[in-house]
């Protein structure tokens, strides 16, 4: 056996995992949280409760354009010598703006950490928000809502929530409008900015690194923090896997009734120069759990239903001849928060309704012997892809099916989906529910393995409750869901007085069914 020389053993000893999660509060409110993980890398991030769900009047589109502005001119820095530092830093940095957060967050070396932090604080409490920066994402910004057309599934993501929650928080669009785009000023991100970003919304969040030495290098910041509390040990969670479906609408088609009205107004569609087909039908409301009580939300979250179609210009021909149109649909209806205790029914039942595309390959993870493969894409030809959604949130949720088909399907698709939902209701065979419950944890498990989910993980957990779940609680919750469980639930959405969401975007729109057709 060749022996290993003495200059790499040092290297190459194995590094002792610890299970358990690290938390500092320091006295501006701002927290600190790390997980020392074996490795010779560290992921780090910046997590702010901000997104567009705090956006007001006042503030709106401003979730979008700071993502964009992120690693641009700051006190320190101008564009060119920021993108020259994070080329010497390698690694991987990125900003993410989402409904409820605001991520600043980086892979790197660990002997680059203190650097990297840095720079992430630099880019997130520094910036200049330079006006001719600012008009060049504007540029970017009305080019991505164009392209946008031609990508179903973000225009159905955006529609789904602006029809399920109106105008509550969950509601604001993340895609500006034109107008929107047009008035943006600096200003109008640094209002922003300080009604969201404060040290009492912050979490600084980092893996593969010892507690106190990074508290020390946060503290080295101004973050107008001095003094700290004694560090809470925290379980470990797969926690994030679970509540990041992962999967995006591959595309929704609605049903076309008589338009009653067509609203631009209040939809972020109204950039794309096209009108929205509309066929408004009293909303039933619910008020939702609220967990977080927020001075930027004091409103009450609804849930509101509705209907609501896009729509598109037909696509240009290619070199190949003509390309065929499809109708995007997404039946969507009421979820639960993040810690209701349902939000492992609902896990469950996305992977064992599933979903694919007609042109899978099949193998491992393709979803082929899911119910929406095996019932729905494999008996109607039309069906051109198909997806089950689960998107949860920090006091509500959402929840539904997707589907591309051929307009030829538009006069039944709904119903179609529907029957699907309501079958759910007479019986689930054991080994599919066996199935599934062996998918989703393996899914738990597998993803904690990138330092990013892990990442995510201690951030959002924190964020919302300020501890995290241990994974065995998370699978003992797996393993208790039944058949019975899953009827309560997709019963109580289908038969709980709350209209469904139906959204549709397509050039071809004629024949769809309304939402009274199917209530």
């Amino acid at each position: 056996m060749q022996r290993v020389p003495r200059r790499l053993r040092s290297i190459l000893a194995p590094v002792k995992a610890s299970s358990h999660t690290l938390l500092t509060s320091l006295s501006g409110g701002l927290r600190v949280a790390t997980e020392r993980t074996p490795g010779y890398f560290s992921a780090i991030g910046l997590f702010l409760q901000s997104g567009s769900r705090y956006e007001g009047p006042h503030t709106e589109g401003s979730t979008s354009m700071l993502e964009r502005m992120a690693f641009k001119s700051t006190a320190s820095y101008t564009t060119h010598k920021m993108m020259q530092r994070m080329d010497e830093l390698g690694g991987n940095m990125t900003c993410m703006g989402s409904r409820e957060t605001v991520v600043y967050q980086a892979t790197c070396e660990a002997s680059k950490l203190r650097t990297v932090l840095r720079l992430l604080h630099e880019t997130a409490y520094k910036p200049e928000l330079r006006e001719d920066e600012l008009e060049s994402i504007k540029e970017d910004i009305l080019f991505e809502i164009e392209d946008s057309l031609f990508k179903p599934d973000i225009i159905l993501n955006e529609m789904l929530h602006v029809v399920a929650f109106g105008q509550n928080a969950l509601g604001h669009p993340l895609i500006p409008s034109n107008d929107t785009i047009a008035t943006a000023t600096p200003d109008r991100l640094r209002t922003f900015m300080k009604e969201t970003y404060s040290e009492d919304r912050a979490i600084v969040v980092a893996t593969g690194v010892e507690h106190a030495r990074f508290v020390d290098m946060v503290q080295e910041l101004n973050f107008n923090v001095q003094h700290a509390t004694a560090p809470v040990v925290l379980p470990s969670s797969y926690f994030s896997s679970l509540s990041s479906s992962g999967v995006s609408p591959s595309g929704a088609s609605s049903s076309v009734a008589p338009a009653r009205s067509v609203s631009t107004a209040a939809s972020p569609y109204n950039s794309f120069g096209i009108g929205v087909e509309a066929n408004p039908t009293p909303p039933g409301q619910v008020n939702l759990r609220k967990t977080i009580p927020d001075p930027l939300a004091p409103q009450d979250f609804q849930y509101t239903g509705g209907e609501r179609y896009l729509r598109l210009p037909e696509m240009a021909p290619t070199n190949l001849g003509p390309q065929e149109s499809l109708t995007h649909v997404f039946l969507g209806f009421p979820g639960v928060a993040l810690d209701h205790p349902d939000v492992y029914v609902l896990s469950v039942l996305q992977y064992l309704m599933g979903g694919g595309g007609a042109f899978s390959a099949g193998g491992p993870g393709k979803g082929m012997y899911s119910r929406l493969f095996t019932r729905i894409l494999n008996r109607h030809a039309e069906v051109e892809s198909i997806l089950f959604c689960h998107y949860p949130y920090s006091d509500s949720g959402i929840f539904g099916i997707s589907a591309s088909c051929h307009p030829s399907m538009n006069p039944r698709i709904f119903s179609v989906l529907m029957q699907e939902m309501r079958a759910l209701t007479r019986g689930i065979p054991m080994d599919q529910l066996k199935r599934a419950k062996n998918q989703v944890k393996s899914t738990l498990l597998m993803n904690l393995e990138s330092r990013v989910v892990q990442l995510e993980d201690i951030g959002r957990q924190v964020m919302l409750w300020n501890h995290r779940v241990l994974p065995e609680e998370m699978i003992k919750e797996m393993d208790k869901v039944t058949a019975d469980d899953i009827k309560r639930v997709v019963s109580e959405a289908i038969n709980g007085g709350l209209q469904p969401t139906l959204v549709a975007a397509g050039s071809r729109l004629q024949g769809l069914e309304s939402l009274r057709d199917l209530v």
